[in-house]
């Protein structure tokens, strides 16, 4: 078995991720990546994650990156954000 190596971003990839994916949930279903984000490739993995707030869903806040003045007043002043990435309250709110 040799190691997987995940490339969203791989032509072959892209043209068809389908075998990746089933080679993915067969070896390593929770796969993390050599730059740190995590893969999950099974329908019961990704729900129970979704509905754990031990998890964020903020992709602001798992970007890794450092917090700058433009992207710490974007984060605070933005507010066409997804409802699939804001985490409880911001998630539950109605406006």
């Amino acid at each position: 078995m040799s190691e997987i190596s995940f490339n969203p971003f791989d032509p072959e990839f892209r043209k068809d991720p389908h075998p990746f994916y089933d080679r993915l949930r067969a070896e390593q279903p929770i796969h993390k990546t050599p730059i740190g984000f995590v893969v999950l490739t099974r329908y019961d993995d990704v729900v129970n994650t979704l509905r754990n707030n031990d998890f964020s869903r903020d992709i602001e806040l798992n970007a890794n990156l450092p917090e700058t003045p433009t992207r710490k007043y974007k984060r605070e002043n933005t507010r066409s954000k997804s409802i699939l990435n804001l985490d409880p309250p911001d998630h539950t709110e109605r406006n």
